[in-house]
């Protein structure tokens, strides 16, 4: 489904918070403004509620390091890497294409999909119908550090 401009706007600007917060809660900031706008909210309302949710979440950190194909094992898991992960996953989408991408690295975060209420997937198959390449490399990351 197609979004506003507006709504993916906010989407792209809550790229500057972690995907997650308060020790280990999930970000569900692109998700819920998504779906306030395929329920047909106006503009006014999904912006409204974008800056109230806001408030409880916290800065995306600074990278731990760089990931490439041969150091990834090393950081699966460790969410002190988000940041790493996203910046990782998102040259990864920006040379090998998203479909490539995510299949490439399905098989690698299979084991950990049901953990965490399935979240992993669920933020996937929003960026998947958004399409924002920066959404999806988050979505891959949550999808890592579920396993």
């Amino acid at each position: 489904m197609k979004l506003k401009p507006d709504t993916l706007r906010l989407i792209q600007n809550g790229h500057r918070f972690s995907p997650f917060y308060s020790d280990g809660l999930s970000n569900h900031h692109p998700m819920a403004v998504a779906a306030l706008d395929w329920l047909g909210a106006s503009d006014e309302e999904i912006t409204a509620f974008a800056e109230h949710y806001e408030k409880i979440l916290e800065p995306l950190p600074p990278p731990l390091g760089d990931i490439t194909e041969r150091t990834a094992a090393d950081f699966l898991g460790r969410r002190p890497a988000v940041a790493s992960w996203i910046s990782f996953f998102r040259a990864l989408i920006a040379s090998a294409g998203r479909e490539t991408t995510t299949r490439l690295w399905l098989h690698t975060l299979m084991p950990g999909v049901g953990s965490v209420a399935f979240h992993g997937l669920l933020r996937l198959a929003y960026a998947v119908e958004i399409g924002d390449d920066t959404e999806l490399a988050y979505a891959l990351e949550v999808a890592e550090n579920n396993g």
